[in-house]
């Protein structure tokens, strides 16, 4: 996400990632079935670019959604210098 910001030329002055999951038992595994995350923003960032950055991390450049697609979903939100912008 931040190099996605970089490239927009957004002025990132800080970033922090929360990541909670929701497991369930499948024979001895214990996979993903619902992954959250918050993405928490501050700096001169446009809304809209924050936003796209978030979908094109999860949707196109991020291993690890990648791998765990299968077996379960993502929802993330965007917390920008305070506020939700968005919640999917």
């Amino acid at each position: 996400m931040i190099s996605i910001l970089k490239k927009q030329r957004q002025e990132i002055i800080s970033f922090k990632a929360e990541v909670e999951g929701e497991r369930v038992q499948v024979g001895e595994a214990k996979p993903f079935k619902n992954i959250h995350v918050v993405f928490y923003l501050e700096g001169n960032i446009k809304e809209d670019k924050a936003l796209k950055a978030a979908q094109l991390s999860f949707e196109k450049y991020c291993s690890v959604a990648k791998t765990v697609e299968p077996t379960a979903t993502i929802h993330y939100k965007v917390v920008l210098n305070g506020v939700q912008l968005a919640k999917i």
